[in-house]
């Protein structure tokens, strides 16, 4: 089965950058999500400073960032 996106190989350097200072950290490239991501960047760059926030920034538990991302997940 082929993906509906290809995912791109590798992530193009203008993109990695914008993506890894959205994220505050460098990025696994080798990470499907990310470099399907990478076909739309500004998507890309938005969805990771969510999830740096989510996963860093918030005094969320660990359960509830599970069920605040499982959430977003169907709600999209």
């Amino acid at each position: 089965m082929t993906p509906r996106i290809i995912p791109l190989d590798p992530i193009p350097h203008d993109v990695l950058t914008r993506a890894e200072a959205a994220a505050g950290q460098p990025i696994r490239t080798e990470a499907q999500v990310y470099r399907t991501l990478a076909n739309h960047p500004d998507l890309f760059e938005a969805w990771l400073a969510w999830g740096a926030h989510v996963v860093r920034g918030t005094t969320l538990t660990p359960q509830m960032r599970e069920l605040v991302i499982l959430r977003v997940s169907l709600r999209c």
